[in-house]
């Protein structure tokens, strides 16, 4: 049981790997703010990489959604609880997310690349600042 909790835990937070850059919810992320802040032009070519890094990373997506679903059944299998294949489907998802964090990291490391130093500066500076108020407000929540 002690196994399970720290899995689980890493699979809540690895599920939602790249949230902050892609999908509907985009604007209200702490990363979109950061990068809106950018001049215009530049945000929407960050936007768009990390975008086309999200669709190409999408049949890794859908692996790691059909890992998710096996572990699913896994656990809510009759009779013995299957730790080998448990523990082994997990492996699979840590590397897939490990190759979606890769995709991802080249992606950002690439937007990145276009800004001037200054951009770059910024960007940093507000990432800093959008997810110390984004770690504030999850805390304020909680309580």
């Amino acid at each position: 049981m002690k196994k399970l909790l720290p899995i689980a835990a890493f699979l809540f937070i690895t599920a939602f790997s790249g949230v902050a850059l892609a999908g509907p919810d985009m604007q209200s992320s702490y990363m979109e703010k950061a990068i809106s802040k950018l001049p215009k032009q530049k945000a929407q070519e960050f936007r768009d990489t990390m975008q086309q890094a999200h669709e190409e990373n999408e049949s890794l997506y859908k692996q790691a959604r059909g890992l998710h679903q096996d572990m699913h059944n896994i656990m809510n299998a009759s009779g013995t609880f299957d730790e080998d294949a448990f523990v082994a489907k997990s492996s699979e998802l840590r590397e897939l997310h490990e190759k979606i964090g890769e995709n991802l990291d080249k992606a950002f490391a690439s937007a990145v690349k276009a800004l001037s130093e200054k951009e770059r500066k910024m960007l940093s500076h507000n990432m800093e600042q959008a997810h110390e108020m984004h770690k504030k407000a999850e805390k304020s929540q909680s309580q």
